[in-house]
């Protein structure tokens, strides 16, 4: 439900009821843009306040199932992360597997993915999962495991992460570091910053 009264159904398709009624997405069987494939499985919507939705779709790649995420806006539908997408600055690393994507009110998306490639081509330290932000178009990483926040140790992931958007499009998480749980920060112009570590007052502003 957003601000709007609109609600989001996923039966059978992604789906918004609003003041006119109930109007379709995508539903499967439609094409994938980006993909070259039509959706075979559609789930984990989340809507903003515009009316924005970004979903996991599922398609068939080669005879095998495949997924990424898409953003429906406005009567269209726009790819934002699909399985074999190179990750920036943790090439040659690709993206596998998607969880927990959520939209902020300007349009951004955060999500949970984990990668593939050869284990000696990883970046020091990163174990294959990470979160990433789509915004304006590019994508970040916001924080790989592995990653060595100073003052708390090497960042892991034990359970996957629900990340959320705040109303100045930061982005909010958490995880471990060192084998205590943290909150970390994603800022487009700052990056990712430990914010709060168990038994600590919060580190940054």
């Amino acid at each position: 439900l957003n601000s709007r009264g609109e609600v989001l159904l996923e039966s059978r398709g992604i789906r918004i009821w609003g003041s006119g009624g109930v109007r379709t997405l995508v539903q499967p069987g439609d094409p994938a843009p980006g993909a070259g494939s039509a959706f075979v499985q559609l789930s984990g919507a989340a809507l903003n306040d515009a009316g924005q939705v970004v979903f996991a779709g599922q398609y068939l790649r080669q005879g095998r199932p495949a997924s990424g995420l898409w953003l429906a806006d406005g009567g269209s539908l726009r790819v934002v992360a699909k399985y074999g997408d190179w990750v920036p600055s943790l090439f040659p690393q690709t993206l596998v597997s998607f969880a927990n994507p959520v939209i902020s009110e300007t349009g951004s998306v955060a999500f949970v993915a984990d990668t593939a490639g050869r284990v000696a081509e990883r970046p020091a330290g990163y174990d294959s999962r990470g979160v990433f932000v789509w915004k304006q178009g590019g994508l970040w990483v916001a924080a790989p495991s592995g990653l060595a926040l100073p003052g708390a140790g090497t960042l892991a992931y034990q359970t996957v992460p629900v990340p959320v958007f705040d109303a100045a499009d930061q982005l909010w998480w958490n995880a471990e570091a060192g084998g205590v749980p943290v909150l970390l920060r994603w800022q487009i112009d700052a990056g990712t910053a430990l914010f709060a570590r168990t038994g600590q007052a919060p580190v940054v502003t």
